[in-house]
């Protein structure tokens, strides 16, 4: 029985499930980015880093141990993903130093981690896998943004800049602009917390 269990672990895809379930929110936060001219200004764009946090747990139940451990956990990624819309908008408007985008989404998207981390209560081991996770995304979000985003943006620019698209280059763009910071973080955090649950599961049931 332990070995089928073990093997129907392995076949439920882990690292896919949490890159998949984190990023199913993100296309929420890119429509509130287009809130920020609001009278709310930034804060609807960084109250909506919540909801990848929240769904994002949900498709890694199996790993969890329980739907209670689960919501649990979901409310610590939602309240720990507001670090990772407070650091994205002070990118955005107070570090114009691109470099510094690097270790700034690194440690906002690292925060995010370690307060799921904390709400799922499963070891230590699990805790720092899952705050380095997803410093490690928001690291490669960073690295995308300067180098990756600003080639596209070049690209728009000279391919689209004097035709009829012209007018939609700002809102490509900016989707691109999503795609690397906000999207890219969340993948790369989830699949990685999906590996590292499932290390901690398959383990636990060696032990058992």
């Amino acid at each position: 029985m332990k070995v089928t269990n073990q093997n129907a672990m392995a076949s439920s895809y882990p690292a896919l499930r949490g890159a998949l379930g984190f990023c199913l929110g993100g296309p929420v936060v890119l429509l509130l980015m287009l809130a920020k001219g609001t009278p709310q200004g930034p804060l609807l764009p960084i109250l909506g880093f919540f909801v990848p946090g929240l769904i994002g747990p949900l498709l890694l139940a199996p790993f969890l141990g329980g739907w209670w451990r689960t919501v649990r956990t979901s409310m610590g990624f939602g309240f720990g993903s507001l670090f990772a819309g407070l650091s994205f908008i002070l990118m955005l408007f107070e570090v114009p130093a691109k470099v510094a985008w690097i270790p700034c989404l690194a440690l906002g998207f690292g925060l995010v981690g370690a307060v799921g981390g904390a709400f799922m209560a499963l070891g230590w081991p699990v805790f720092f896998g899952s705050a380095a996770g997803f410093a490690i995304g928001g690291a490669a979000g960073a690295v995308a943004l300067v180098t990756v985003q600003a080639t596209i943006s070049r690209f728009l620019l000279h391919s689209l800049g004097s035709t009829r698209w012209s007018g939609s280059l700002d809102t490509v763009d900016f989707i691109s602009f999503g795609i690397t910071g906000i999207l890219l973080p969340y993948v790369v955090g989830g699949a990685l917390l999906g590996r590292t649950l499932a290390a901690h599961r398959a383990l636990k049931g060696t032990n058992d």
